[in-house]
């Protein structure tokens, strides 16, 4: 009978590790005990996939969710891997700062909430890093090891480099067609960042993960190479010339001043994609195309390419998120 038992347990663990999920069984004592997951999770999918190509936006999210729970009871050499792993994870780059990406994708994606949380993270990551012989060298694009660095700021807390594109100082304003000044900050070059962050960021590291975008949006185009000079809100209700040298961090006035109304989509309307929980604009495009499914929306993801995408699918839209509020999509038309 002992013999039977252990083998049920045996079984268990073994089926919970192959399914990247904790085992739960029933000790001599009759008390339930979970067991530590050791090995990182195993999406199903992956980006550049057929499968992937033929799924929607909100199954692909879906896919690759990894509940608190499961997070939770991996090790954090686990974790490490499953978040560097995690297909939409070059999320955290399309914003305007790591911070803001890295809060917002760790929302919605638990095992990097969980990482942030761990107190040996920063040791885990040296050890996958050092294991992996994985860092940058001068000159080699290395997304991974880019991940990794990453990771390694977040944990640190280096607010420095957390907010490495985060304008400080107020330089200008601009006016809505209504005539309300919005303020708007000088933007970047790429030799202001490399000499004040080092490797954070750079242009062929923009490009990369620009590039590696196209993978995980299928449906997404770059229409104009990566800028730290002007961000999206700039982009769409200030200018879309590539001279525009400006960053926006609220674009709220044009909408409360009458400039723009809100409306159904069509051409040239403006997009804003609004955070609920925060009631903060996440992302703003216009409207470029309406092809008879999804509008096609143009719009510049952080300091990474401008896109040609479909509204649903970009990094500003989790679809599957049954952790926090949603975020809304809402349509803007010139009065």
């Amino acid at each position: 009978m002992k013999q039977k038992k252990l083998l049920s347990i045996i079984l268990v663990v073994a089926l919970a590790f192959l399914l990247g999920i904790p085992a739960m069984a029933v000790n001599s004592d009759g008390e339930e005990r979970i067991y530590t997951i050791t090995d990182p999770y195993v999406y199903d999918v992956i980006p550049g996939t057929e499968a992937w190509n033929d799924m929607t936006s909100a199954e692909r999210y879906e896919a690759c969710y990894v509940s608190a729970d499961v997070a939770e009871n991996m090790t954090t050499q686990a974790l490490v891997e499953t978040v560097l792993g995690y297909p939409f994870w070059v999320n955290v780059y399309a914003f305007d700062t790591l911070e803001k990406g890295i809060d917002v994708v760790s929302s919605y994606f638990p095992p990097l909430a969980e990482l942030l949380k761990r107190e040996d993270a920063a040791n885990a990551l040296a050890e996958y890093s050092a294991s992996q012989s994985i860092h940058m060298r001068s000159g080699e694009i290395n997304l991974k090891a880019y991940g990794v660095e990453s990771l390694q700021i977040a944990i640190g807390k280096d607010s420095e480099t957390m907010t490495a594109l985060e304008p400080r100082v107020s330089v200008e304003t601009v006016k809505t067609p209504n005539g309300t000044s919005v303020e708007v900050y000088d933007g970047f070059t790429w030799s202001d960042i490399s000499a004040s962050f080092g490797q954070y960021i750079n242009y062929d590291i923009a490009v990369a993960q620009s590039e590696s975008m196209l993978n995980v949006y299928p449906n997404a185009s770059i229409v104009r190479n990566p800028s730290p000079k002007y961000n999206c809100h700039s982009y769409a209700w200030y200018s879309t010339s590539s001279s525009n040298s400006y960053w926006m961090n609220d674009p709220s006035a044009y909408m409360t001043d009458g400039s723009y109304v809100s409306a159904t989509a069509s051409v040239n309307n403006r997009v804003t994609y609004r955070e609920t929980s925060s009631d903060t604009i996440l992302h703003s495009g216009i409207v470029t195309a309406m092809p008879g499914g999804p509008a096609t929306v143009t719009s510049k993801w952080g300091a990474l390419a401008v896109f040609s995408h479909d509204v649903d699918e970009c990094p500003y839209l989790p679809s599957y998120n049954p952790d926090i509020g949603s975020v809304d999509i809402n349509s803007w038309k010139k009065s």
